[in-house]
């Protein structure tokens, strides 16, 4: 029997389900659960403190996206090649020259000064923690995307 604290008990199974969804996709990007990796509802529901129900409904919606492959009842997790990389990183290239190109004309003075701001701040490599460089790199990447004004 699962038990749930109050605070997920009035909260609704459509929110469970995202809450599970978004920790379980940080889950494999993490390593924690690596390509191949078979993925059981009922051990994860236990390890997020949720029932099975929004377990089950984040794993169909993450098989969904590709990141989890069904074999009949299985599901793993999706691996990713090499060859997968370099496809990823080749459509990613053209789609970001054209996003760059959209957003450049857009972004505010404050929004680029920023962005000058936090990248000269990782110019000594001794001063740039893992943490610190992913922060920047998201800041840039997502800043771009946001000014493009293209929703996708």
């Amino acid at each position: 029997m699962q038990i749930t604290s109050p605070a997920q008990q009035t909260l609704p199974e459509e929110s469970l389900a995202a809450r599970a969804m978004q920790e379980i996709r940080r889950m494999i990007f993490a390593g924690e659960l690596p390509g191949g990796t078979v993925v059981q509802d009922r051990k994860l529901a236990e390890q997020l403190g949720l029932s099975r129900t929004p377990v089950r409904e984040a794993l169909g919606r993450l098989a969904g996206e590709g990141y989890l492959r069904r074999d009949k009842r299985i599901l793993t997790v999706q691996s990713v090649s090499f060859e997968d990389v370099m496809e990823i990183l080749a459509t990613r290239r053209l789609i970001e020259a054209e996003t760059a190109r959209l957003a450049a004309g857009r972004m505010t003075a404050r929004r680029l000064a920023d962005l000058r701001a936090a990248i000269e701040g990782m110019v000594d490599p001794r001063e740039v923690s893992h943490d610190r460089h992913w922060t920047v790199d998201d800041l840039v990447h997502l800043s771009i995307a946001e000014a493009s004004g293209n929703r996708m």
